[in-house]
């Protein structure tokens, strides 16, 4: 399966080759793609199925087939990660109360960068927004409070 899965990856993104020939050290199964243009990553998990992992998102797919299109739309920058975070200083600056034990990180997905707004409404103590591209040029921080 591992090697059927890397082939599949290799022959859609021959670039690749290289960087999944190597497992990570004692992880077999894993193997790790960096941006050649950013500090951007992909961490494959290859088993019976294959787990992506994009910034803190993960993306599970029954064969290496079905990945690519998503794969492909990452690696444009047609699909950036979002990550919505507590950031406790500016809460502190705002005069937001939050709670202890809420942890830094909140949650997070893979969306077009066309909809990301300064927003939230999905995540109430998160007031910071990261966004992560593969090619780094959409990255930033986003200072975005719930509800408003």
């Amino acid at each position: 399966m591992i090697k059927e899965t890397l082939n599949y990856l290799i022959d859609a993104f021959p670039g690749w080759e290289e960087q999944l020939s190597k497992s990570t050290p004692g992880k077999d199964g894993e193997f790790v793609v960096v941006s050649p243009k950013s500090e951007a990553s992909l961490i494959f998990s290859i088993s019976d199925r294959i787990n992506i992992k994009f910034g803190r998102e993960n993306l599970e797919f029954f064969h290496a087939l079905e990945s690519i299109e998503t794969l492909k739309d990452i690696v444009s920058d047609n699909l950036v990660a979002i990550e919505y975070y507590c950031d406790r200083q500016l809460a502190e600056r705002l005069g937001q109360d939050v709670p202890s034990g809420i942890p830094d990180y909140q949650g997070g997905d893979l969306v077009n960068p066309d909809t990301i707004t300064n927003k939230n409404s999905d995540w109430y103590f998160a007031n910071k927004l990261r966004v992560v591209s593969w090619s780094g040029s959409l990255d930033r921080d986003i200072e975005a409070v719930y509800g408003q």
